[in-house]
């Protein structure tokens, strides 16, 4: 039985992770997993993991101290692999520049098997200056090169620092709706995932302060509290925290619409790879988007959702309608999309699992 170690900044119960982690085990594979507590939580491992290594704690999700937090992550992560016992027997799976820059180190002085996924690009995931994103980018480059392969999460992320040996596995779910059959389509919209106002809240709450009559279901994290409680306060907001993904499409099974916007003033929200897009397509839900995305031409051009600006106005108005027969086909447009390519057990088996058995 072959160990894949998995190494990560945030908490391994990521979406993206516990689809792969499923069919690694059903594969034979052992995971650990080494990374960073940011909230001091008990993980929930589900029995994805043989063995957990936490080497640092604390930190959140958005002070203003995390430049250094992760900083000091990458170094400790660094030294921790430099000494570990059996690390040449092991495939070491690095999550984002900031593990992998660390695995690269380590490879200047041992031997060492590593596939590098990358989640989001640093360099474009923050204003940076011009000189700081340049410097990143070389350093993203060097991993990338040095890698025994890694993974895209969309084409959309080619760049000209890639070379040829990269996969692209989606940010699309398991199919488990598992038939062709249209929702009953409520009136409602669905927002979920990490509640960010890069991520259209404020624009958001005022589409649903204005339209009291259509329910909004809320299911995630705020990462500014200010802006859940001006969302509580609203009574035709329907609030959850995070919960299995299983139950989240249940709940917003019937939903006209799941929104995914991103701020297009940081760079990588225009390239933003969208599970919340894959998830509606194989719910056959129509996604709601905004311009300035690269995903909006996506959904232009497979007419599978609404695409509106990322401020509150009257391109908005597309939404106020209930047509339901324009909802239907739209929603059906996603599902035969999805079904013909984008069902994630069909990727990963067929692309990543024959790379993995190649190391």
């Amino acid at each position: 039985m072959k160990t894949i170690t998995v190494l990560g900044s945030s908490a391994p119960d990521n979406v993206r992770w516990i689809k792969i982690a499923s069919l690694l085990k059903e594969e034979g594979y052992a995971l650990e997993y080494i990374g960073w507590n940011r909230e001091k939580k008990d993980f929930d491992n589900n029995g994805q993991f043989e063995k957990m290594y936490t080497i640092l704690k604390g930190g959140g999700l958005g002070t203003k101290y995390l430049p250094f937090l992760y900083m000091m992550y990458s170094i400790k992560l660094f030294f921790f692999l430099l000494f570990f016992k059996g690390l040449k027997n092991r495939i070491i799976y690095a999550i984002n520049l900031d593990s992998a820059i660390a695995v690269w180190g380590v490879s200047l002085f041992r031997k060492i098997t590593f596939v590098y996924d990358i989640w989001d690009e640093l360099a474009l995931s923050h204003n940076f200056p011009k000189p700081i994103v340049s410097f990143i980018r070389k350093c993203d480059q060097a991993v990338r090169k040095k890698a025994n392969f890694y993974i895209h999460v969309d084409e959309n992320r080619i760049s000209e620092i890639d070379n040829d040996n990269y996969i692209i596995i989606y940010n699309s779910p398991f199919d488990v709706k598992k038939n062709d059959e249209l929702p009953e389509y409520e009136d409602s919209f669905a927002v979920t995932g990490w509640l960010n106002k890069t991520r259209g809240l404020q624009s958001i709450w005022k589409f649903a302060k204005n339209c009291p009559h259509i329910k909004f279901i809320i299911a995630g994290e705020f990462i500014q509290s200010e802006y859940k409680q001006k969302y509580l306060e609203l009574k035709n907001v329907e609030y959850h925290s995070f919960m299995p993904q299983e139950k989240l499409f249940e709940l917003i099974a019937n939903c006209r619409g799941i929104f995914s916007l991103y701020d297009a003033t940081i760079p990588i929200n225009r390239l933003a790879a969208s599970n919340k897009l894959y998830d509606a397509m194989m719910l056959s839900i129509p996604v709601i988007v905004n311009k300035d995305i690269l995903a909006a031409n996506f959904v232009k051009n497979n007419d599978i959702g609404y695409i509106i600006d990322y401020d509150y106005n009257d391109s908005w108005n597309c939404l106020k309608e209930f047509n339901k027969s324009e909802i239907k086909a739209k929603g059906k447009n996603g599902r035969e999309k999805y079904l013909k390519e984008y069902e994630f057990s069909t990727m990963v088996k067929s692309v990543l699992l024959p790379k993995l058995k190649e190391l």
